[in-house]
């Protein structure tokens, strides 16, 4: 009968130290993603961030709507730059021909997006003319700023050869004819690389140098106002010149 109790003592014993070895892995085990497994480490120069988290998720998204899209603006701008993204926001970009071709309304990106967990913050424009919205990354008030890549079907002043246009709005934008800014773009070439796992898209450097000027190897401080009074490939610049020379922007 003793035999019996101090086997049963030492196999609570066990049980317990089993137990507690447990609850101190699961305490100590690195960070885990909330959205589904740990980052592959492998990616050192990518950094475990709410940024990297939020591209991760939006790949989710987009990859199950089928629809294919790719960094612009600051996002390509920091990867081009430092190989990494260091902002408090996102922007991509999504060719409208991809929208029509995968019959993709508003309504079901809208829906996809918010089914992984994204929120709906405010749209821009119409589908057809300058679509754009922002919407905030998953657990995180990183904002998330989509922009529909139109090709250009109107004759524009320049001599520069623009296939391509997307629209800004708001500050000096709002005083512009169509009540936005039209930025032209050369041919939008892509490029690819990985990150934990996944293949990711971001314009070439000759989508920056259209944007930024050559210098946008340079970093500068403006906020956005000034950034579209010099912004080299603004496309209705010449309607509303007296505005953009301005000095208070």
């Amino acid at each position: 009968m003793c035999r019996l109790k101090r086997f049963s003592y030492s196999k609570i014993s066990s049980f317990l130290f089993i137990l507690i070895s447990i609850c101190l892995l699961l305490y100590l085990q690195p960070f885990v993603l909330p959205y589904g497994k740990n980052l592959n480490r492998k990616y050192q120069h990518f950094s475990d961030d709410n940024f990297t988290r939020c591209l991760i998720q939006a790949e989710n998204a987009f990859k199950n709507l089928s629809l294919p899209w790719f960094l612009v603006f600051g996002s390509a701008l920091m990867y081009h730059r430092s190989n990494n993204f260091i902002s408090d926001d996102i922007d991509i970009g999504i060719f409208y021909d991809d929208l029509i071709r995968n019959d993709i309304t508003e309504r079901k990106l809208i829906l996809t997006l918010r089914k992984f967990y994204f929120k709906y913050l405010t749209r821009y424009g119409q589908m057809n003319n300058g679509k754009g919205w922002t919407l905030s990354c998953p657990k995180s008030e990183l904002h998330f700023g989509i922009f529909i890549f139109y090709r250009i079907n109107f004759q524009i002043e320049t001599d520069k050869p623009y296939v391509w246009w997307t629209a800004s709005y708001n500050g000096p934008c709002a005083k512009m004819p169509f009540k936005k800014c039209r930025r032209g773009f050369s041919e939008i070439s892509l490029e690819k690389f990985q990150m934990f796992g996944k293949l990711f898209y971001v314009v070439s450097k000759q989508f920056l140098i259209d944007q930024y000027g050559e210098q946008w190897m340079i970093p500068h401080k403006y906020n956005y106002a000034q950034s579209i009074k010099i912004m080299p490939n603004l496309i209705d610049r010449q309607y509303n010149s007296e505005y953009f020379n301005k000095e208070d922007y």
